[in-house]
């Protein structure tokens, strides 16, 4: 196995962004579908998706009593209570 750092994760992570802002940019929001669903609908549950994974970091941080993100301290309330 490879050893996973913080380098690996950011790029896999950007290589991620990058791809969702592609295929982004390819939905029909004029036609306003996506297969039988409207387009809106698709990007919705998409960023519901994502907040589930959120959620399931989360956990693991508070399991492990890793640091918690900055950004997501501020942004979810977390905090460890002493």
């Amino acid at each position: 196995f490879k050893q996973v750092t913080p380098d690996i994760i950011k790029a896999q992570m950007q290589k991620g962004d990058a791809r969702l802002a592609e295929l982004l940019q390819t939905l029909p929001f004029e036609t306003h579908t996506v297969g039988e669903q409207p387009a809106h609908k698709t990007v919705l549950r998409m960023i519901e998706h994502e907040m589930h994974h959120h959620g399931q970091l989360i956990n693991f941080l508070f399991c492990h009593r890793l640091p918690i993100p900055p950004s997501w301290a501020y942004e979810w309330a977390l905090r460890y209570d002493e």
